[in-house]
Order: structure tokens, then C-alpha cells, then sequence
């Protein structure tokens, strides 16, 4: 799991660099788009855990993802900026082999679909919960 991370961080950070020119601060963009994965990741989790819990229970802890998110945010530019830390996992990404990344590449497009439509869905389970309990 961790070597998707990596792989997820290190192709964002090339994609910032190819796509965007930035050739300064690319790591800032690999980390909010991690930390995009990680809080969409956390919050599937634990709305479906809520949701077959509990559903009543979601709304009083849904109203701390906006704090939740912006730790989360902030949390990754300062450590993978700090010690150039960022620059391990630049590194680990270039010395995966051919196989692995290819690999990865196929396992975090899948990651990624299935994140995007369980977070849709959930909402959409939420959603629907509470019109059903709303007169």
C-alpha cells in the first residue's frame, strides 16, 4: 500500500513538472493531491463504517472533515518539505523496475475509480437516509 502512495506521490510530481512547467514547487502539488487520495480515502472508510453502524451517527461527525481536510492538507506539505523528504520518494519511484510500475499504474487507476464512485455513492446513501428521516 505504501508503494502505491509513492507511486501516486511520484507521478503527481512529474505530472506538475511535464504538464504544468513548474519546475520549483512540484512537490506541493504531489502533496495536496495526495493528501486528496488519503482524506477521500479516510472518509469512505468511515462513512461506510458509520453508515452500517450507525447512519443517525454521520452528521455529528461529518461537520470535522473541513478540519480534518485542511490538517490533512497542510500535515503533507510540511513533512514531505521538510528535509526534502519528498525527494526518498522521487527516488524510490525511479528505482521501481518496469513491471512494478506498470503494475501500479493499473492498481492505482483502480484505486482511484473505485475511490471516486464510493465517494459518490455514500454521499448518495447519506443523502438518501436523511430525506427518509426528514418528514
Amino acid at each position: 500500500m505504501v508503494s502505491l502512495f509513492v507511486y501516486i506521490f511520484s507521478r503527481s510530481y512529474y505530472l506538475c513538472i511535464d504538464i504544468f512547467n513548474e519546475r520549483e514547487f512540484p512537490q506541493y502539488f504531489a502533496s495536496g493531491i495526495l493528501a486528496l487520495v488519503i482524506v477521500g480515502s479516510i472518509t469512505v472508510l468511515a462513512d461506510a463504517i458509520g453508515y452500517i453502524t450507525d447512519p443517525s451517527m454521520i452528521s455529528s461527525y461529518s461537520k470535522y472533515y473541513k478540519y480534518f481536510s485542511l490538517v490533512s492538507l497542510l500535515f503533507p506539505w510540511w513533512f514531505f518539505n521538510r528535509n526534502k523528504r519528498y525527494l526518498r520518494l522521487i527516488k524510490q519511484f525511479n528505482e521501481m523496475n518496469i513491471t512494478k510500475k506498470r503494475i501500479l499504474t493499473v492498481v492505482s487507476i483502480l484505486y482511484l475509480t473505485v475511490l471516486f464512485i464510493s465517494f459518490f455513492k455514500m454521499g448518495n446513501l447519506i443523502r438518501e437516509y436523511n430525506l427518509k428521516i426528514l418528514p
